[in-house]
């Protein structure tokens, strides 16, 4: 899949999971503002057609023409409905995976890491990894939040 086509596709699952559904039914517009305002991608009417029928030809979308009744034998466009495939989902997951392991280098050190004297220090080090003193606060000293706030703004 090229990466405009994964733009897309994301922008969709986007608008999906902000209503909590697995379809969703964004005007072409409202896509070509999502694809430039997260994505940087300005492109034309017809190239997001294009790229549509691209993703729903590679088994990732299936579109459904909605339209209403506005009269006897008359039926109105509305909007189209997306739905995901199994394939869109599969992407999904590996894209979860794959964020994953770049993430997992960023890991924080678990509490237990740290070998402290006592329970309200984070480090038993008397100084900073920079050399800059730390000053160990006891938690019986700790102000609540509102009361540092004040102190701030006296």
């Amino acid at each position: 899949m090229e990466s405009r086509g994964e733009a897309i596709l994301g922008c969709l699952f986007g608008v999906a999971l902000k209503y909590g559904k697995k379809y969703c039914y964004p005007s072409q517009s409202k896509i070509q503002q999502l694809l430039f305002d997260y994505h940087d991608i300005d492109i034309s009417n017809r190239t997001l057609n294009r790229d549509l029928a691209i993703l729903v030809d590679d088994g990732y979308l299936k579109r459904l023409k909605r339209t209403k009744r506005v009269g006897p034998g008359a039926s109105q466009f509305t909007s189209t409905l997306y739905k995901f495939k199994h394939k869109a989902y599969i992407w999904l997951n590996r894209l979860g995976k794959w964020v994953n392991k770049v993430f997992s280098s960023f890991r924080l050190p678990k509490m237990a890491d740290y070998k402290s004297i006592r329970g309200n220090e984070i480090s038993s080090n008397d100084s900073a990894p920079c050399g800059n003193a730390v000053e160990i606060i006891p938690f019986e000293r700790l102000k609540p939040p509102d009361e540092i706030l004040l102190d701030l703004k006296a």
